[in-house]
């Protein structure tokens, strides 16, 4: 493990997480395909995977060496023990689209967006997407960069972001459904 300030320099670290199992953070560095472990306890770095994709986010599973993880255009379960990945969904993205954070929602429901690499305003080619048991569902366009799906304490709303444009949104949730019907921007701060 490095120590901390020997740290590499990272390309976009985003979506940390806390790993109870293992008593330490985890996050993702996007554009290098990386994930990394931080020990609070030892105030160290460690790089546990690199994938040969960007990866947008990944989950613990109730398995203490799987991980769920957003790859570029696919979703994998990958086992740290013997550093294996199993596809479980692939996505047919447009060239340049990648996967960009998620919310797992009681160990059964996915929401992720997925991005362009080359964001103009022209090109609203981002969008929200759920997967579960129900399969893999394409539920608002128009996107540039989506950010952050999160749910209400009371789980009557989700909040997600638009943010290259500034815009915070929320949607009507109800078993495990949005209403996009009904979604509005809460939040500008463009």
């Amino acid at each position: 493990m490095t120590p901390i300030d020997q740290m590499p320099t990272l390309c976009l670290p985003e979506g940390l997480l806390w790993n109870s199992s293992l008593l330490c953070f985890e996050f993702v560095d996007i554009l290098s395909g990386s994930i990394y472990r931080y020990k609070t306890s030892t105030n160290s770095l460690e790089l546990i995977k690199v994938f040969d994709s960007t990866i947008g986010w990944f989950f613990p599973t109730n398995c203490s060496h799987q991980y769920i993880c957003g790859l570029q255009n696919k979703i994998v379960l990958w086992d740290a023990k013997i550093d294996v990945s199993t596809d479980l969904v692939i996505i047919d993205l447009k060239e340049g689209q990648r996967l960009n954070d998620a919310l797992l929602v009681d160990d059964s429901q996915i929401w992720f967006g997925v991005m362009s690499s080359n964001i103009s305003e022209d090109v609203q080619d981002g969008a929200l997407y759920s997967l579960s048991s129900m399969g893999l569902i394409e539920k608002d366009t128009c996107y540039l960069t989506p950010n952050g799906p999160l749910l209400t304490m009371d789980r009557l709303f989700m909040l997600h972001s638009d943010s290259a444009k500034g815009l915070l949104y929320r949607y009507p949730y109800k078993d495990g459904e949005v209403d996009v019907e009904r979604k509005e921007a809460v939040l500008d701060v463009s």
